[in-house]
């Protein structure tokens, strides 16, 4: 179906959204049907990207790729978006950041499962069975990077990517039977 989906990733210099710097920007779109990877420096490249989807997916964006993408100039907040924050969606209630927003469906679900990390997410759900790698963030403080580095964070990235994109998926397939029942607004 002709979904304007983009499921992103961000990879970042700092976990405090206030500071950090876009080092790379990781993106499947339903319209290319192709993964993108992008450095921060590609400023227009991901702006475009951006600018051609309506749906953004992605986990935990609404506490952090989304303030972290304005902060850094880019203009998302407009009523043509939809962000869907899979975490939000999978997480328990909380008190802290955005955690009031959270809809625990997971739990409510009947999933039985005690932190939310993507990759516990994934492992309790049985989407993936090659897990999650991992890498060394202090990767993400530099300004330049071997060959050998890029490939490393591509890999890295590009799993991130593909992972939120089969939590989407599957999230899409548990609530597809309840879309008959809403109306067409």
């Amino acid at each position: 179906s002709g979904k304007d989906i983009l499921v992103m990733d961000l990879e970042t210099d700092s976990l405090n959204v206030d500071i950090a710097k876009i080092k790379f920007f990781g993106a499947f779109s339903y319209i290319d049907n192709k993964f993108h990877f992008l450095f921060g420096t590609e400023v227009q490249e991901i702006k475009d990207l951006l600018d051609r989807h309506r749906i953004l997916v992605s986990f935990n964006g609404k506490a952090y790729d989304n303030p972290i993408l304005i902060n850094n100039g880019y203009e998302i907040e407009n009523k043509y978006k939809i962000f869907i924050d899979l975490y939000e969606i999978s997480a328990q209630k909380g008190t802290g950041d955005f955690g009031h927003y959270n809809k625990n469906k997971l739990i409510q679900m009947g999933v039985e499962i005690k932190t939310f990390t993507l990759k516990n997410i994934i492992n309790t759900l049985k989407l993936d069975d090659a897990s999650k790698g991992d890498i060394d963030y202090k990767i993400f403080q530099k300004d330049s990077w071997t060959d050998d580095e890029i490939k490393e964070i591509k890999i890295y990235l590009e799993q991130d990517v593909i992972l939120t994109k089969k939590l989407f998926e599957w999230y899409e397939s548990q609530f597809q039977p309840l879309k008959g029942f809403l109306s067409a607004k």
